[in-house]
């Protein structure tokens, strides 16, 4: 067999969130986004991570069905994830990694918010989240940040 005639095997990518807790009931599941989403208003950097699903598992085969993604997670059914920054985030050379902060965008009305996490300094590989409750239906999730301030001119 020729070296152009050999099987290709494509091999998933390690997916950048993990999940730490979630309900019995719901099924997690996240995908590269397909979506067109907005460059976050207020950021200068933006890196999109993946979409995330959280469907009830008795419709485990309708991920991409709307009315059966979950939307809302009672007190004490919370999900919550780990979300890793990825090396290429982490050393980008023009990066305030102070500024860095995970988003969600609101597919409703194509805003990106802001996903509580502990501040990210130097050295900071990974951050734990709680999902928002109401969680938008399967919403892109990514990595916004800036420019140092000292880069930036008046």
């Amino acid at each position: 067999m020729a070296e152009n005639d050999e099987p290709t095997i494509d091999v998933p990518k390690k997916s950048p969130i993990k999940v730490i807790k979630k309900p019995d009931t719901v099924k997690y599941h996240d995908k590269l986004s397909t979506k067109p989403a907005p460059h976050p208003e207020g950021y200068d950097f933006f890196w999109m991570l993946a979409d995330v699903y959280l469907v009830d598992k008795k419709y485990e085969e309708g991920y991409f069905i709307e009315s059966y993604q979950v939307d809302t997670f009672e007190e004490g059914n919370e999900v919550v994830l780990e979300v890793d920054i990825p090396l290429y985030i982490r050393t980008h050379p023009n990066l305030d990694i102070n500024s860095l902060q995970l988003l969600f965008c609101n597919t409703n009305n194509k805003e990106w918010k802001p996903i509580s996490h502990k501040r990210i300094v130097e050295g900071t590989t990974s951050v734990i989240v709680t999902i928002p409750n109401p969680w938008i239906k399967d919403p892109p999730l990514g990595w916004g940040g800036n420019l140092p301030q000292s880069a930036v001119i008046d």
